[in-house]
């Protein structure tokens, strides 16, 4: 078998068709794949519409589980998967049609750990052309990919080669956020055998009440907490190696999430002074600039930088992002061109 597809399911009934009819239609062989549906411990009927499908096609699979969040269930998904690659994919993202067979078809796959391709944000406003055809833009080992290119942000970009990962003794860390940067990274930090393909096959889709479009402040709170964790534990991993100085600058991209999500957290001077310091004990604050950055990245480091030297400012500046700024700006920003 080819591909095992893992899907994290968790009450998104509303667009789970959507996802699961796309790998239905990937052009691979039907005994060549398995779609793996992860029930999380829905509480709508996604775990009925699972059920569904499983009963006329056999290469799916139900496994339902008591929630344990989204890693928990990409890691019970890897425990029985049977492919000789595995993927994941959200259940409320969707797959272009043939994409993983044109990925299987037109790429080596058998000679690499890791076959990277391309994802597209969609929104309203933002959707990109749907085709699949690209080229070979990499081949080397992942150590080679991080001094080229930086560390990866995402884990559904990529089929991993099952025995690596599980030789690696790589799995998902239960964090609700920066779980899906720490294992992709994690993978390339081991080295894998990778090809990078310029294909763009995964479509992420925003949704009203997705996790990255969720701000209540307790939540916020959470995602602060584990993205700080997740960045604890990237650098300790990295730690006088070659690779350190990599991390860090591929960390420094995560700063304008983090900001965003400390300001919709709703947290007091202190507990902002308390982030600031977790983050300067890496040096990622205060915020260099380069030129290459985009001026609406450059704008975010303003923004840090100015945070950063006035923390009694914090909650105004927390006020006037939740009233102004989240719900008449962000919603509408192309996040493709971030």
């Amino acid at each position: 078998m080819f591909l095992s597809i893992v899907v994290p399911v968790y009450n998104t009934s509303q667009y789970l068709r959507q996802c699961v009819d796309s790998l239905l239609h990937q052009g691979l062989e039907e005994d060549d794949y398995e779609i793996l549906l992860v029930n999380d411990g829905s509480t709508d009927n996604s775990l009925a519409i699972c059920q569904e499908y499983a009963a006329s096609h056999t290469q799916i699979v139900v496994i339902d589980k008591p929630n344990g969040g989204v890693s928990s269930a990409r890691n019970k998904g890897m425990e029985v998967a049977r492919g000789e690659f595995v993927c994941f994919v959200d259940s409320d993202d969707y797959v272009l049609e043939d994409g993983y067979g044109y990925i299987k078809t037109h790429f080596d796959c058998q000679a690499y750990d890791l076959i990277r391709f391309w994802s597209a944000i969609e929104a309203k406003g933002s959707d990109r052309p749907k085709v699949i055809e690209g080229e070979e833009t990499f081949s080397g080992t992942g150590h080679d990919y991080i001094s080229s290119f930086g560390l990866e942000m995402f884990c559904y970009n990529s089929l991993y080669r099952l025995s690596f990962l599980r030789q690696a003794n790589i799995e998902y860390k239960n964090y609700r956020v920066g779980e899906d940067f720490l294992f992709a990274s994690t993978v390339l930090l081991a080295c894998p055998r990778m090809l990078c393909t310029s294909s763009r096959i995964y479509r992420y889709v925003i949704h009203p009440n997705t996790a990255s479009t969720t701000r209540r402040s307790e939540y916020m709170r959470k995602c602060v907490e584990d993205q700080l964790a997740s960045f604890d534990e990237l650098m300790g991993n990295v730690a006088g190696t070659a690779n350190e100085g990599y991390c860090r600058f591929f960390l420094f991209s995560l700063m304008p999430s983090l900001l965003s999500r400390s300001l919709s957290a709703r947290l007091s001077v202190d507990e902002f002074r308390q982030v600031s310091q977790r983050c300067k004990k890496y040096t990622l604050w205060p915020m260099p600039y380069y030129s290459f950055w985009t001026k609406r990245f450059r704008v975010y480091c303003h923004a840090i930088n100015f945070l950063d030297r006035h923390p009694w400012l914090f909650p105004i500046a927390s006020f006037i992002y939740a009233k102004f700024f989240v719900p008449f700006i962000l919603k509408h920003i192309d996040r493709n061109y971030m």
